[in-house]
């Protein structure tokens, strides 16, 4: 039996906007939000899963912000995904609930009059078990909180965008957020 199962389940593109607040992209920290769109393996419904997250990153660049920058990805942009690959310590079929819970996403990207970016990204980790490593009760364990969500992930998958941004330079950003529900995606939402 093979680790690495393919779930049947397939990232089709993103959107988003994202925010970010520091010294020229050297050391950052920001937020960010929009919708991860899934579709399941020879079927043409698109999903939604609207998210949010926060986290920081290391980089170099200049923002027309200054310490601000900002980039915007609309989901007909061009972008893409790959397969996403089933936890191998979870049994059975990944379901469309399964998206709904916390993840962890690993981006590196690229910018000079627009961006270009990959992320790796870790999906579906219950709440109630990155909540219990958040428990201000338990000193130091609040650190974890990512490594616990990549370890009680539902999924593990790659997705790929471009996006309009005001700076210009190289990053690499973790963030740690929750996928807050899911959607039919509108006809010719994603292009």
């Amino acid at each position: 039996m093979s680790l690495v199962r393919y779930s049947g389940w397939d990232f089709v593109t993103s959107g988003g906007g994202e925010l970010t607040f520091g010294l020229s992209r050297f050391l950052f920290a920001g937020g960010q939000g929009g919708a991860l769109y899934v579709r399941r393996s020879g079927q043409q419904t698109i999903h939604r899963l609207p998210y949010v997250g926060f986290g920081g990153g290391v980089g170099v660049g200049v923002s027309a912000g200054g310490p601000v920058s900002v980039s915007v990805s609309l989901p007909f942009q061009p972008g893409g995904g790959f397969r996403i690959y089933r936890h191998p310590l979870r049994w059975g079929s990944l379901a469309l609930d399964d998206f709904v819970g916390n993840y962890v996403a690993y981006s590196g990207s690229g910018s000079i009059l627009g961006a270009v970016s990959g992320t790796l990204i870790f999906i579906g980790a219950p709440a109630w078990l990155v909540a219990l490593a958040n428990n201000p009760l338990l000193p130091g364990v609040q650190a974890l909180s990512p490594l616990t969500a990549i370890a009680a992930c539902q999924g593990v998958g790659v997705l790929w965008g471009t996006a309009e941004t005001s700076g210009a330079g190289v990053g690499l950003t973790v963030y740690h957020g929750r996928v807050i529900g899911h959607s039919i995606a509108a006809p010719g939402e994603t292009g």
